[in-house]
């Protein structure tokens, strides 16, 4: 049994600390601001429906910056120091 390394800890605890701080943020502070925010897309554009388009390619975006950060962690599980 070798030396367990806490890079993987720290890190899960960095991730969800900032994940948990953004959520705040978007959900607590400025639910109004993201709201208005899709109105003004919805608004300004030629076409209806592009909000809609900007929150499918948030998604998509969101989903793959995920899939780097649980690699990233899961990285600092498999390392040794």
């Amino acid at each position: 049994m070798g030396h367990q390394s806490t890079a993987g800890w720290v890190r899960l605890f960095i991730t969800l600390a900032i994940l948990g701080w953004a959520c705040f943020g978007v959900f607590v502070i400025n639910s109004a601001a993201v709201q208005e925010f899709l109105m003004w897309i919805e608004f300004t554009s030629a076409s209806p429906g592009l909000s809609g388009a900007f929150i499918l390619f948030s998604v998509i975006a969101i989903f793959i910056g995920g899939c780097f950060v649980v690699d990233w962690v899961a990285s600092g599980f498999k390392s040794s120091d």
